[in-house]
């Protein structure tokens, strides 16, 4: 499984996201395996990530991310 943690700008997907999420999206495909994007900021930017081959998307939430605050030391 390759996995990419997909970076976004005010609701976008950068574009050096987009390029990183196709390469990993080649290279699970040559391993014979799946692609997955992780994304926080937007669930709406994350409907055209199927077009650059990820094969599933996991939608976090900003507020379930654990902060330094809410880690144990």
């Amino acid at each position: 499984m390759v996995v990419v943690y997909i970076e976004v700008h005010q609701g976008e997907i950068k574009k050096s996201a987009l390029e990183a999420v196709s390469f990993g999206a080649q290279i699970a495909k040559q391993k014979g395996s799946k692609s997955v994007a992780i994304i926080t900021e937007s669930y709406a930017a994350s409907a055209q990530l199927g077009n650059y081959g990820i094969d599933e998307v996991i939608y976090v939430k900003p507020s379930d991310v654990l902060d330094e605050q809410n880690t144990a030391t």
